[in-house]
């Protein structure tokens, strides 16, 4: 199995990165001019959060959509990194994710492991 990253090694220098996490958020926001970005605030089991996003002029928008809900915790990869624009900063990370037609998000099961 390929090595799965920390949201806080994120950075925009690599584009090999996988990683576990949890969708606490996501919602949608207008674009001035029409159009619409899908939007999530990702958690790893590590409490390392991240802002990603999805533009619908990708063309990408409702196959994440509908294949991305809250509460779920997904395996990601083939993702692009990039700075978080200081207008768009809502997370102490400085990065944001952009999911791309190259981005897979596979449903995972996680244990939690019983003290009884």
């Amino acid at each position: 199995m390929a090595n799965i990253s920390r949201v806080v090694e994120l950075s925009p220098q690599r584009d090999d990165w996988i990683i576990r996490v949890k969708v606490l958020k996501k919602w949608t926001e207008m674009i001035d001019g029409g159009g619409e970005i899908l939007r999530f605030q990702l958690v790893d089991e590590h409490d390392g959060k991240i802002p990603a996003k999805v533009s619908d002029e990708d063309g990408l928008y409702d196959h994440f959509d509908m294949n991305v809900h809250e509460g779920h915790w997904k395996l990601i990869s083939g993702f692009v990194v990039e700075l978080t624009p200081p207008e768009e900063l809502f997370s102490e990370n400085q990065h944001t994710i952009v999911f791309t037609d190259n981005t897979t998000c596979m449903q995972q099961v996680v244990f939690i492991k019983s003290t009884i």
